[in-house]
């Protein structure tokens, strides 16, 4: 049968023969006008069902002058239907029961080995795959396959792929439409349906099925209940996706607590304060003051490219490699040097991170320093005048193998040095104002005569009312006051 429409036909005959008017009419009573159908498919629909023996038809004069066919349920006609109304019955059970395993799904892994399961039983399908949308990575990649004799590791979707291009109901893809990646994907699958998984218009996946066992080709039927399924799954998946992004958030900030200093060492001559303000989604702040020796501290601020947990655990990979080679007498550039090329043996591709190293010598007043493509720290002074500190090379993990500069300041009494990161000054408000470089020296300046702590908490405060505490990114201080 051709599904839907066959069905209420049958249906719509249990009662009495009838004619087509009179048939269409108590199919719209029967849907409440739902299902849309008209006389152009209801009568080779009936054609259709009278050629395969489960309707008759002969005319009959109505009103002495004007004939009309009238359509009659077969013996065969009702076994048919029976049988057709047992398998739909099946479809919606099996629906709702893939509707209870999706709400109490707490694994991506465990529902898409129960969907796929499910569906390759229920509609014959061999093979069946799911593919879904990470929150980490914007492409489709599969998460379970059935009966598919194939390397998992390389069935891909590009997120912005013709596939789904404006697809929302099942459908039976082109390959022709589509670059060759994804044909070749679809081909390895024996793709033959494709069901698009959508939640609040996003698009979070797609259903794969392969030809029938039966090999017969999908019916209405199948594709209302895939579509049922789709709506659920969809929503189901949406709600995982959440999830993993909170539990990917906990594990970020868990480990970046861990990672940074519990107590700032402090010498005697300049006071130290830092901060750091979580955003909501975690990026890789670091930073970390180092005691060197009594009077030696080194000062450390970084920023990893990236969120969640991948920029949480480069952001350790940096301050392990810091804490390695860190020594009073090793000058700033040749530390950075050293930290890049253990970073550059081990970063990912399209991955940097942002440094700055100093060493602060507290008796004689004096900071070397190397920036490695880090946001400027500014140096103020007790008479308004104002420095960056630039001095260094490029970014972290870009280049292996490079040297870098340093440069070196006299600090004097009533000097602020303030590290951050670009979660301060690139930090943007509802009006689509940026805080930007001048609204951090105009608060460091407005408040310069305050400690350390007082000032970082001022600078924290600051950027905190400016956003209405909305950080798009991770807001990360160290402030140096010089006695």
């Amino acid at each position: 049968m051709k599904g839907i429409l066959d069905r209420l036909i049958l249906q719509a005959l249990t009662l009495q023969p009838n004619h087509g008017h009179a048939i269409a009419q108590r199919l719209r009573r029967m849907t409440r006008g739902g299902f849309g159908f008209n006389h152009g498919s209801l009568y080779p629909a009936l054609h259709r069902l009278e050629a395969n023996g489960w309707l008759t038809s002969q005319w009959e004069l109505r009103g002495g002058i004007n004939k009309a066919k009238i359509y009659t349920l077969t013996p065969s006609g009702r076994r048919q239907l029976k049988t057709e109304t047992a398998a739909w019955n099946r479809y919606v059970e099996i629906a709702r029961q893939l509707a209870r395993e999706v709400a109490e799904a707490g694994q991506l892994d465990t529902l898409a080995t129960t969907v796929v399961d499910w569906l390759r039983e229920a509609t014959g399908a061999r093979p069946v795959a799911l593919f879904t949308r990470s929150h980490t990575n914007p492409g489709y990649g599969i998460s379970a396959l059935r009966d598919g004799d194939v390397d998992t590791g390389t069935l891909r979707f590009p997120a912005e792929g013709a596939l789904l291009h404006d697809r929302s109901i099942p459908f039976e893809p082109n390959v022709d439409e589509l670059a060759a990646g994804e044909r070749d994907v679809l081909e390895a699958i024996g793709t033959r349906l494709v069901v698009p998984l959508r939640a609040k218009g996003e698009s979070v996946g797609f259903l794969s099925l392969g030809a029938k066992s039966s090999e017969e080709p999908y019916d209405d039927d199948d594709r209302e209940f895939l579509a049922m399924v789709a709506d659920q799954l969809g929503l189901g998946l949406a709600s995982l996706r959440l999830s993993a992004q909170q539990v990917d958030l906990d594990d970020a900030t868990a480990i970046q607590r861990r990672l940074l200093p519990t107590t700032i060492p402090q010498r005697r001559g300049v006071a130290i304060a830092a901060s750091w303000q979580p955003a909501k989604a975690i990026g890789g702040d670091y930073y970390d003051v180092l005691g060197l020796s009594d009077t030696l501290l080194g000062l450390c601020i970084g920023d990893v490219v990236g969120k969640g947990v991948p920029a949480a655990l480069l952001m350790a990979n940096l301050q392990a490699a810091v804490k390695a080679v860190a020594t009073a007498a090793l000058p700033p550039r040749d530390l950075v040097a050293r930290v890049n090329r253990i970073i550059g043996s081990n970063i990912g591709p399209g991955k940097f991170i942002t440094f700055f190293y100093a060493v602060l010598d507290a008796e004689s007043k004096t900071l070397v320093f190397t920036n490695a493509g880090h946001n400027p720290p500014l140096l103020t002074r007790a008479d308004g005048s104002f420095s960056t500190l630039d001095d260094g090379g490029p970014v972290l993990g870009v280049f292996e193998t490079i040297s870098y500069d340093q440069g070196s300041v006299e600090l004097k009494t009533g000097d602020r040095l303030t590290l951050f990161t670009d979660g301060v000054t690139e930090l943007w408000n509802s009006t689509g104002a940026e805080f930007g470089d001048d609204g951090l020296l105009e608060v460091i300046r407005t408040h310069q005569t305050l400690d350390a702590a007082a000032l970082e908490d001022a600078i924290t405060q600051a950027v905190t009312a400016f956003s209405h505490g909305d950080f798009q990114d991770d807001v990360t201080l160290v402030v140096v006051a010089v006695n």
